[in-house]
């Protein structure tokens, strides 16, 4: 076991509960099958944060400093607490024919993505639908089971975590000698990506980026 800290990247399971106790969020294969949610498609592991750093919520992020590895802890976050605020200018009404042209038959709680953002679809009323694009969790109190398993110290596990969690990354990414190569990304981000990655993980002296088709 390790205590851990501000900086520290930790492999970290978890399952997120509603106030009723319906299941939102998970990352452990057993879990999801325990609760009837399992998804053959879907990908479950552990996953990669960097401590202090607004990866996750921020409560769990407050909460894992000074906690201990290999142990199992629960918090529960009030929805004040949250980034979640319900704001009424996100509830929206659209046309529905633009759907129904996809071959898509809306009905109310149906989830989509319009524009990169997943909506929810409250009512529909003849060629009208009325969309909520607020965030699904806004003004609901949740918990969280959080397993933290290790202290990550591999730097390419480190790599991937920060490429994933602040830039959706999933190209391939090479490390030697303190140089990093990166792939594909766009010129306006790359100084950005470059100081990101050497305010967090100490060993990056140099990030190269490259054009790969």
């Amino acid at each position: 076991m390790a205590e851990i800290k501000k900086g520290d990247f930790v492999e970290l399971e978890y399952v997120g509960k509603l106030s009723t106790g319906e299941v939102f969020d998970l990352t452990n294969k057993e879990d999801a099958k325990k609760f009837n949610l399992f998804d053959e498609k879907a990908e479950y592991k552990p996953r990669v944060i960097c401590v202090g750093e607004n990866e996750i919520l921020k409560p769990i992020d407050d909460f894992l400093i000074g906690k201990e590895t290999g142990k199992s802890y629960n918090i529960e976050i009030k929805k004040e607490d949250t980034k979640w605020k319900r704001d009424p200018s996100l509830i929206r009404v659209m046309n529905s024919n633009s759907l129904r042209d996809q071959n898509i038959k809306p009905y109310p709680g149906m989830s989509l993505v319009i524009d990169d953002v997943i909506a929810r679809v409250v009512s529909v009323s003849g060629g009208r639908l009325v969309i909520d694009f607020n965030h699904p969790l806004a003004e609901k109190d949740v918990s969280y089971d959080l397993k933290p398993l290790k202290i990550v110290e591999d730097i390419n596990e480190k790599l991937k975590a920060v490429m994933f969690s602040h830039f959706s990354y999933h190209e391939s990414i090479e490390f030697k000698n303190g140089k990093v190569n990166l792939f594909n990304i766009p010129k306006e981000f790359q100084d950005k990506v470059g100081e990101r990655l050497k305010a967090l993980i100490k060993e990056v002296k140099i990030v190269d980026f490259k054009e790969r088709k």
